[in-house]
């Protein structure tokens, strides 16, 4: 017989504060979930900015509600590449579209997966966003998601956020 036992509700309580931290990142989040694309955006409120199109690309963009974060995917629903590989005229398209500025870097990188190609840029101003992107290919499109917290607010936990958001990626369905 033992006689010293821990109560239940302490049991309890150390369980759930246990699986509370095996989330990634802590507190509520906003789940985007469209064209076979998750992710898991920090905090609530967030809210779509729309879909604005170049051509046949269409882009949608999310922020929070201070506007000091941001979402983005943007694809060619029209595209059917012949091989499953980023093409780097996509690329540059994207860039040119979306506004990115002559210092954006590029190199390989991997998002929920796929091979693809990273993209960096921090646009001027403290109004300006630093942005992280995957230029992916699911689906026989080029495909790109990133996310990005505003240049004011990126020593202050937004550069955290934007790599928990696109560590939290998933493709749901492959076009």
């Amino acid at each position: 017989m033992i006689t010293n036992r821990l109560p239940m509700s302490f049991i309890l309580l150390l369980l759930l504060s246990m699986l509370w931290g095996c989330g990634g990142s802590s507190g509520p989040t906003t789940i985007y979930d469209d064209e076979g694309i998750r992710a898991n955006l920090p905090g609530t409120g967030w809210y779509s900015l729309g879909n604005s199109t170049e051509g046949s690309l269409v882009i949608e963009t999310w922020v929070n509600p201070d506007e000091t974060m941001m979402f983005r995917v943007a694809s060619d629903p029209e595209e059917v590449l012949s091989s499953p590989v980023v093409q780097s005229s996509a690329v540059e398209r994207y860039m040119s579209i979306v506004g990115y500025p002559p210092t954006t870097s590029t190199e390989s990188g991997m998002l929920a997966g796929k091979r693809g190609i990273r993209l960096e840029a921090i646009q001027p101003g403290n109004d300006g966003y630093h942005i992280v992107e995957y230029a992916i290919v699911t689906g026989f499109q080029n495909v790109f998601v990133g996310a990005g917290a505003r240049t004011s607010h990126w020593s202050k936990g937004g550069s955290e956020a934007v790599e928990d958001i696109l560590r939290s990626v998933e493709l749901t369905d492959q076009r």
